[in-house]
């Protein structure tokens, strides 16, 4: 067995008087062990390093394109790896055990508005479409957000409704992006008409 070294344990919970479904979890799982899992600093390095992201995004001054939202949601994605690095950093340094609350940042809010954004993009550039983000689109990138709101809000309350918001507005993020750009992708390429 691959993981056989690997130590595993239950967790459960109690909120609000009700037991929560355990869940199978392995102890290694905090983020600091993909760098140095023992080294001192780690968090204040991502605290440092989250700060510089939000230097960078600030010297772009990304709130002149907020009306175009194509743009705006790369600036948008970005802005999610610097407060999600600066969270996670907060959490280690602080020994919160929040660590979950900056990944999910990264990885739904960063990573998750990033592919949705170049998709969005690749999508209408290279088969010959006018690079503007329809009423759908937008909502696609509404949804995004709101799932990573709802994920950091059931980290801090427990509130299980929060994470079914979460994870409906993902998975319909996803699938009305497909529903909108699956045509797109399947339609022959618009040609510009010639001068």
């Amino acid at each position: 067995m691959a993981d056989e070294g690997l130590v595993y344990r239950w967790e459960g919970e109690c909120l609000s008087g009700r037991q929560r479904d355990r869940r199978f979890y392995r102890d290694d799982s905090k983020v600091d062990w993909a760098v140095a899992p023992d080294a001192t600093g780690i968090g204040l390095l991502l605290i440092f390093v989250g700060v510089l992201h939000l230097i960078r995004l600030l010297r772009w001054r990304g709130w002149r394109v907020l009306g175009g939202p194509l743009i705006a949601i790369l600036y948008l994605g970005y802005l999610w790896i610097a407060v999600g690095t600066f969270v996670l950093g907060l959490a280690i340094e602080c020994a919160a055990s929040r660590e979950r609350v900056g990944l999910h940042l990264l990885t739904i809010g960063a990573m998750g508005k990033m592919i949705l954004a170049v998709a969005t993009r690749a999508s209408l550039g290279h088969t010959g479409r006018p690079l503007a983000a329809g009423q759908g689109t937008c909502i696609v990138y509404a949804l995004v957000t709101l799932a990573v709101l709802a994920r950091t809000l059931f980290e801090f309350s427990g509130a299980l409704s929060f994470l079914w918001v979460a994870a409906a507005a993902w998975t319909a993020a996803f699938a009305l992006f497909v529903c909108l750009y699956a045509p797109v992708w399947f339609a022959p390429r618009v040609t510009a008409p010639g001068p």
